[in-house]
C-alpha cells in the first residue's frame, strides 16, 4: 500500500464516504466498516449514497446513509472516500457536491481513475472489503466485531459466497478465518444474504425463471422483469443473486442478462459470465462498470429494444472475442 494512502487517513479528521448508485453489498459494507472504524479511532466520518437500496439484502441498511452533504462539511480538514467505483460517474449526483475536497478512490474493479487521482486500487482482490481490511490493519488495528460482520457481508456477497472464487484466491479463506473469529458466522451472514424474503418476492423469482429464454443452445440466457409484474414496494428483486445462481447451472450456459424495466422507456442490465467472458468490457462501453464475471449498465429503451441490442452483443462477444484467462 503507497505511503500517501496512509497518510491521507492521518493528515484529515473528517471524512465523506461515497459509494456507487444502484450500491450493492460490497459497496455498502465498504462504506460502513470504514466509517465505522474512522469513528471509532478518533476521526469523524459519515456514509452517504443516492441509493436505491432496494437490493433485499443491504435495504436494512440504508437508515445509516445520509443522502445529500450539508455545506458546512465541505471546510475543517474534511476529505472524501470514494469506495467501490473508480468512476465517478457512477458515484451520482453526491459526486458534483464533494467539489474540490481531497480525494481518495478505493476499488477492485477493472480499470480506475486519471493518473493522478490518489487511489488503492486491485483489480486482483475479490472484493473492497478487502481492501478496507488491508488499510484498517496498514494503519495498525484490527477490525472489531462490527466491522468483521461487515467485512465479511461485503466479503461474501461479491464472490457469490465464494462461488466465484478461483484457484488464485486460496489467501480469501485465512481473513475469513480472522473475521469468524470476532464472532461473526458465515451462517448469519448467509441469513443476511438470502434470508427474510417475502413470497411475493420468491413467486417473482418464478416468474422470471419462466420468462427465461435460450439463445445459441443455451449458451445464453436473456429474461425481462416488467413494471407491471409487481407492486413497487415487492420488487426488490434488482440484483437476485438467486436467479443468477439457478440460470448459470444449466448446461452450456456462458453469458446471462437480466433486464429489468426502470420506467416505460428505461432499463437497467445485469449481466453474468458463467465462467470466462469479459463482461464488464461490455458494460463499460454503455456507461456501467462491474467485474470480469458481473457487470451491468442501464440504457433508455424499452425492453424489447433493450433485449434486441443486448443479445446482438452477447452473441458478438461469444462468436468474435475468446474466454478471457
Amino acid at each position: 500500500m503507497k505511503q500517501g494512502i496512509k497518510h491521507f487517513f492521518n493528515i484529515h479528521n473528517r471524512f465523506l464516504i461515497l459509494g456507487h448508485s444502484e450500491p450493492d453489498g460490497d459497496c455498502v459494507s465498504s462504506q460502513l466498516s470504514l466509517a465505522h472504524f474512522l469513528n471509532r479511532t478518533g476521526k469523524s466520518a459519515v456514509s452517504y449514497s443516492t441509493g436505491p437500496f432496494d437490493r433485499p439484502e443491504i435495504s436494512k441498511f440504508e437508515a445509516h446513509f445520509r443522502h445529500s452533504i450539508p455545506p458546512r462539511l465541505l471546510k475543517e480538514n474534511t476529505a472524501a472516500v470514494i469506495v467501490d467505483c473508480a468512476t465517478p460517474e457512477r458515484v451520482g449526483p453526491l459526486y458534483t457536491e464533494i467539489g474540490q475536497l481531497p480525494t481518495l478512490i478505493i476499488d477492485h474493479h477493472q480499470g480506475g481513475p486519471a493518473h493522478d487521482t490518489l487511489a488503492f486500487i486491485d483489480s486482483r482482490a475479490p472484493s473492497t472489503t478487502w481492501l478496507i481490511y488491508r488499510i484498517i490493519t496498514a494503519l495498525g488495528h484490527s477490525p472489531d466485531r462490527e466491522e468483521a460482520r461487515y467485512l465479511l457481508f461485503g466479503l461474501c456477497t461479491d464472490t457469490g459466497f465464494f462461488r466465484h472464487l478461483d484457484k488464485e484466491s486460496y489467501n480469501v479463506f485465512p481473513l475469513v478465518s480472522r473475521l469468524t473469529r470476532m464472532g461473526v458466522t458465515l451462517k448469519q451472514v448467509y441469513h443476511m444474504m438470502y434470508g427474510g424474503r417475502s413470497l411475493v418476492q420468491r413467486k417473482l423469482l418464478a416468474t422470471l425463471l419462466l420468462r427465461a429464454e435460450s439463445f445459441m443452445n443455451d449458451n445464453i440466457i436473456i429474461t425481462c422483469r416488467f413494471l407491471t409484474d409487481t407492486e413497487p414496494a415487492e420488487s426488490a428483486l434488482r440484483g437476485s443473486e438467486e436467479l443468477y445462481n439457478l440460470l448459470q447451472t444449466v448446461e452450456h450456459n456462458e453469458l446471462i442478462a437480466y433486464i429489468r424495466q426502470e420506467t416505460p422507456a428505461h432499463c437497467s442490465v445485469g449481466l453474468r459470465s458463467a465462467k470466462t467472458y469479459d463482461v464488464s468490457l461490455l458494460a463499460r462501453r454503455f456507461g456501467g462498470g462491474g467485474h470480469k464475471l458481473a457487470a451491468g449498465f442501464s440504457l433508455d429503451g424499452t425492453v424489447a429494444e433493450v433485449k434486441k441490442l443486448v443479445l446482438r452483443e452477447l452473441e458478438l462477444l461469444l462468436r468474435e472475442k475468446t474466454p478471457s484467462a
